[in-house]
């Protein structure tokens, strides 16, 4: 699962209209959101799934969202999963697409999840055009809020992304100025606000926005200190989900800050069940071997080459090989190749 896509909704345009009507909420589910999505994040997916089902019994776009969330956090990542995984999922988000009455901001909320999960999917299975479809109809929804003063917790999140990314990516690269300039005008420090806030309420927009600030800070502003402060409430709030992980282990590595608490997750990542983490476990045992030995570095990259690669792993672990040896051109040359990120294992 690519956690930060988001960001791509900003190179779409919008034209589109819609075809159906349903009931989107109903109260008992409403009031369960918050709980079934905090099970979700801990990875407790079949409570989750029972809180869910037993709250939420009518046929509607947010009971239809919650089942998607599990469904997406349960296989990670949900685009490489076989068609009985992916057919549901995306019926799921396309239902919710499809709804034609939105009566409330909370309403407005549900659907853009839904265009934004949507274009996440298909931007990650490389499907430019699909991804463009549903990234235009999410901007759609976003533009009307971006005025506005007293957005609720939820839009926060959204108008905080939008407001961030909309400045970084103006400041990162002087041809994205032309397609911008379709675009309303953000704010990063705003944004950087509008998230903060939204990472201290009680909604089921508080995980996702402690996840985009400790990335944000780690990854794109290169404050590590920011980001472990993020990360940390990640992991206390949610510890037993190992995608949360990542951020803390390479928020303390970049922080020089490697204590028992970082090992003992990257031990967790390394014995898991699922390759998708164990490849994030041998990368971050790695990373830390202090010894003057390149091989466990090697051995670590045969092995995420060996179960499906990963363009982030591979950049961690050829820069940290650059560190090895004097003669490391090559190594520079794959760093560069597999760059994700412009931040990584850097100090504030």
């Amino acid at each position: 699962m690519k956690i930060y896509v988001l960001s791509t909704l900003f190179f779409f345009l919008f034209n589109f209209h819609f075809v159906k009507v349903q009931n989107i909420t109903d109260a008992p589910c409403t009031n369960a959101a918050v709980d079934i999505l905090s099970l979700v994040y801990n990875n407790e997916i079949d409570s989750a799934q029972a809180l869910k089902d037993y709250y939420c019994t009518n046929n509607t776009d947010e009971a239809a969202l919650l089942q998607a969330h599990i469904i997406r956090w349960k296989s990670l990542p949900v685009y490489l999963q076989k068609e009985s995984i992916v057919s549901p999922y995306i019926n799921l988000l396309q239902s919710i697409a499809e709804s034609e009455e939105l009566l409330s901001d909370y309403q407005s909320f549900i659907q853009l999840n839904a265009f934004l999960l949507l274009a996440e999917f298909y931007y990650n299975k490389n499907e430019t055009m699909a991804a463009v479809k549903y990234g235009g109809k999410a901007y759609s929804l976003i533009k009307p809020k971006l005025a506005e003063e007293n957005l609720s917790d939820e839009w926060l999140l959204v108008a905080g992304l939008y407001n961030y990314f909309y400045s970084y990516y103006l400041n990162k690269n002087m041809a994205y100025h032309s397609l911008l300039f379709f675009f309303k005008e953000g704010d990063k420090n705003k944004g950087l606000q509008q998230l903060d806030r939204a990472s201290s309420s009680n909604t089921i927009v508080q995980a996702e926005s402690l996840i985009y600030l400790s990335h944000i800070f780690l990854r794109l502003e290169n404050k590590a200190d920011r980001s472990l402060i993020y990360a940390k409430r990640l992991t206390n709030q949610f510890p037993n989900n190992p995608k949360f992980y990542e951020l803390y282990i390479e928020a303390s590595i970049a922080n020089n800050q490697v204590d028992d608490k970082t090992t003992s997750l990257i031990k967790a990542l390394k014995n898991s069940q699922q390759v998708y983490y164990q490849k994030y476990g041998r990368t971050y045992e790695a990373i830390i071997n202090n010894s003057s030995n390149v091989e466990i570095l090697k051995e670590a990259i045969n092995f995420v080459n060996a179960n499906g690669g990963g363009n982030h792993l591979l950049s961690l672990l050829y820069t940290k090989l650059s560190t090895k040896t004097s003669n490391n051109k090559s190594y520079l040359e794959k760093i560069k190749e597999y760059k994700v990120y412009d931040y990584v294992l850097t100090r504030p």
